[in-house]
């Protein structure tokens, strides 16, 4: 069960940073191809800059959570297609995966969608901040360095995960989608904190 469950956190993680680089990218390269160009004078005739400013990032949003859906859609199938193989029923014996998978992701779900969402504004405001579109890479370094940082300590909590370090980083909000899934795998931190690092990403965020 345990083993079922830190895989599940390695693929949230894996899934999480790759999601963040790929769209927040995209978000930087989004606001900052338009500054300065005819088009954005013809847009914000007609509307607010932060009503654009936010209509770009819901249909970003929207496009991830398409993205999301492929992988939900192509995971049930494969599940359903293996789960009574001959070979996956006898390394994992009387074991509901399902269960087990359905019961971690019930928080790890929510750390996924708040962490990629807090770091797509992060993403859109260094956009904001870019005159020239050849500076798209260096307003970028600064996030993926985080992420990266992140997610290296979110692998460190799967070794010691009542480190003061990965207890700590669990409840910063640029950390805590990262290393929080490997402490709910592991079964060190109480469902209060869970719901406590939530909310502070999500006042973050907001």
């Amino acid at each position: 069960v345990n083993i079922i469950a830190i895989g599940s956190a390695y693929f949230i993680n894996i899934v999480i940073m790759m999601f963040i680089m790929f769209y927040a990218s995209t978000v930087i390269e989004e606001v900052a191809g338009e500054k300065g160009t005819r088009m954005m004078e013809v847009i914000l005739s007609s509307t607010t800059a932060t009503t654009h400013f936010f209509g770009k990032l819901i249909g970003v949003f929207l496009v991830m959570l398409v993205h999301i859906l492929f992988y939900i859609v192509i995971g049930t199938g494969a599940f359903m297609y293996f789960r009574d193989h001959e070979i996956i029923t006898s390394v994992l014996g009387d074991i509901d995966i399902g269960a087990v998978i359905v019961d971690f992701l019930q928080f790890s779900w929510m750390f996924l969608l708040v962490g990629v969402l807090m770091y797509m504004f992060i993403a859109a405001f260094f956009g904001s901040l870019i005159t020239k579109t050849e500076d798209i890479n260096r307003a970028a370094t600064p996030l993926s360095l985080v992420v990266v940082l992140g997610f290296y300590i979110g692998l460190f909590a799967m070794a010691q995960p009542e480190n003061i370090v990965v207890v700590v980083s669990s409840f910063i909000p640029f950390l805590t989608p990262f290393v929080m899934p490997f402490r709910i795998a592991t079964n060190t931190v109480s469902t209060l904190h869970v719901w406590l690092s939530i909310g502070g990403s999500v006042l973050f965020t907001v």
